[in-house]
C-alpha cells in the first residue's frame, strides 16, 4: 500500500523496540499524527498508513545475532592505499560512519577539502545518477551539482587542450556571455 515509503513502518518499528512509548500509546499517536498529516490527501492513503501500522508493529522480531566469525574475510579498505594521508585519515574515517571519532584538530582550519579527494570516494549510494547528454546541454550545471559520485563534471580547457583527447571524452564548446 505504500509504494517505497518506509517512514511509517520504521516509526511503528522504532516505538515497538525501545519502548519509549507504551505500545497502544505509540500506535493512537502515530495514528493522530498520520490523521493530520494526510488526511488533506485522502481518507483512503490516511488508511494505508494504519494498516502500515497495524502490519508493522505484528510483524516486527527479533534477528538473533551469531558471533563474528574470526576467520571471516576483513572489509576491505574504505578507501584506497594509494590516496593522499588526508583521505586516508579524515576522509576514509567519515565513509566508515566514524567521523564523529575525528578530532577536530584533524579537519582543515578553514573548512575546505583538498581538491581531487572525490575521486576516492565509492560510496555507491547512489540509485540513479544522471546521464549528460550534448544536444540536451544548455551549460547550466545541475548535472555536475546533483551527480553523487563526481562523475559528470564541468571544466573550462582551450581548444588545444582537446586535440589529443580520447573519443570517449565527452564535451561541447563553451558558451560565454563575455
Amino acid at each position: 500500500g505504500l509504494a517505497a515509503r518506509i517512514n511509517t513502518v520504521m516509526q511503528m518499528a522504532f516505538f515497538h523496540l525501545t519502548q519509549i512509548l507504551p505500545g497502544d500509546s505509540a500506535l493512537a499517536e502515530l495514528q493522530g499524527a498520520i490523521a493530520k498529516s494526510y488526511s488533506s490527501k485522502g481518507q483512503d492513503l490516511v488508511e494505508r498508513n494504519w494498516q502500515a501500522l497495524a502490519l508493522a508493529r505484528e510483524s516486527v522480531e527479533e534477528v538473533p545475532l551469531q558471533p563474528v566469525n574470526p576467520h571471516s574475510a576483513n572489509r576491505p579498505p574504505v578507501v584506497s592505499d594509494a590516496a593522499p594521508d588526508f583521505v586516508k585519515t579524515v576522509t576514509a574515517a567519515m565513509l566508515a560512519g566514524l567521523g564523529d571519532a575525528l578530532p577536530v584538530s584533524a579537519l582543515p582550519p578553514d573548512g575546505t577539502w583538498p581538491m581531487g579527494t572525490t575521486r576516492w570516494e565509492k560510496r555507491n549510494i547512489a540509485e540513479e545518477i544522471p546521464i549528460w547528454k550534448e544536444e540536451l546541454c544548455t551549460q547550466c550545471n545541475h548535472c555536475v551539482a546533483a551527480c553523487p559520485h563526481s562523475a559528470i563534471r564541468a571544466k573550462v580547457v582551450p581548444p588545444e587542450a582537446m586535440e589529443n583527447a580520447p573519443a570517449s571524452l565527452h564535451s561541447l564548446d563553451v558558451k560565454s556571455r563575455d
